[in-house]
Parts: structure tokens; sequence; C-alpha cells
């Protein structure tokens, strides 16, 4: 669960509850990011968890995707496996929040990085950032990346990923900030196709969005 940081501080929270009585087990706290357009005020964790086994990965409000072990340290606080760090290894400038949930296939796991416009939505400030990337599980290490969207971002990047065999080729798919959705190949990043969900007589900034 998410916590509001007009709760919780200046903060965003992650908390882990006994499934069967309720009873708080842990929590993994994350200092808000100074640059609001970032870190939106008053919003917390967006990011919904994928628990596989023992272990539970979601992306922070500082824009991490975080490794955690379900159970805890044993004290009431997360144990960290990993880290990566979207905005320092790959210079993602997310949009008023980090949101996306990530989704799973074999050893990777996926996550789009929020990467858009700046606070007065007049330029894409990282256009070479990628809108889409893939984690080593065990590692935390990138396995590959993706920037099809590049300096045409509309607004922000909030979709999550789906991850899913289709035609027999297992695929991530997302919509991404110029409003088209694509798929890529699950295990290489390879772009399969993309589809532009834009109305074809719309123009930006007045009816393409």
């Amino acid at each position: 669960l998410a916590l509001n940081p007009k709760e919780g501080g200046d903060r965003g929270v992650l908390m882990c509850f006994r499934e069967s009585d309720g009873h708080l087990l842990w929590q993994h706290t994350n200092q808000k990011l100074p640059d609001s357009n970032k870190d939106w005020p008053e919003t917390g964790v967006c990011s919904a968890p994928l628990a596989e086994g023992d272990r539970l990965y979601y992306v922070s409000n500082r824009c991490e995707l975080v490794c955690l072990d379900a159970h805890g340290d044993g004290k009431g606080n997360a144990r960290v496996i990993w880290k990566f760090d979207m905005i320092g290894e790959l210079g993602v400038s997310p949009h008023n929040k980090a949101s996306s949930s990530p989704a799973s296939y074999g050893g990777l796991v996926f996550v789009g990085t929020s990467n858009g416009r700046d606070e007065n939505h007049e330029r894409v400030p990282a256009p070479k950032a990628p809108s889409l990337i893939a984690v080593d599980k065990n590692t935390g290490k990138l396995a590959w990346q993706v920037n099809d969207a590049g300096d045409r971002i509309l607004d922000g990047q909030w979709s999550s990923p789906a991850v899913g065999a289709i035609g027999g080729v297992v695929q991530a798919v997302i919509g991404e900030g110029d409003g088209w959705v694509r798929g890529y190949e699950a295990l290489t990043g390879k772009k399969l196709w993309e589809f532009d969900t834009n109305p074809k007589a719309s123009v930006w900034p007045k009816t393409r969005n």
C-alpha cells in the first residue's frame, strides 16, 4: 500500500501488512525529490507493487525501480535487495510523477520511466532518455532500453507495460508519450509493431494528446 505524504510527511511510503489480521509488518520510506515537477507535492507512491515469491518490485516516488525482500528486515523496515535509479543512471526527467507498475517475464522486470515535458510543457528536457526499460531481476542491471517517443512526448508518460505472448512471441507492450502504442520483443527490446492512437487530423497542442 502507498501512504499519502499528507499523513507521512515529506515522504513516499510503501507498507506491507499481514494478510490474516492486518498487522503492519514493514514499511519502505523515500524522501520526496526537491523538484516538484518530478515528484508532485502531496502525492506518495503511485506504482502498484509486483510480488513474486519472496521478492517485491515497485517504482518509488524518486523514479527508482526498487527490489525488496518481501519479508522485510524483521524490525519493521524493508530490506532493499537492489535499486535502479532511472534519473541517475539514464537521465530520465519524470513529468509530475514516476508512476509505472512493473511487469515481468523470465529473468526481467519491465517499467515505464515516466520521462516527459518540463514544468511549463514547453520542451522535453531529456529527449534521449528511454520510455521503457527492462532490468535483470537478480542483479538490478539494465538489460535493454527503448526511446521511440523521443522529443515528441505530448505531456508525460504514465503508462505501465503489459507482457504476454502474442502470436507465439513474448512481448512487452506500452503506450508511449507521443500517443503511440508499441510492442517490443521481451528479451531483446526489438520493436515489433506500433500503432498511432492519435486522431489523424489532430494537431499538437490544440487537439492532439
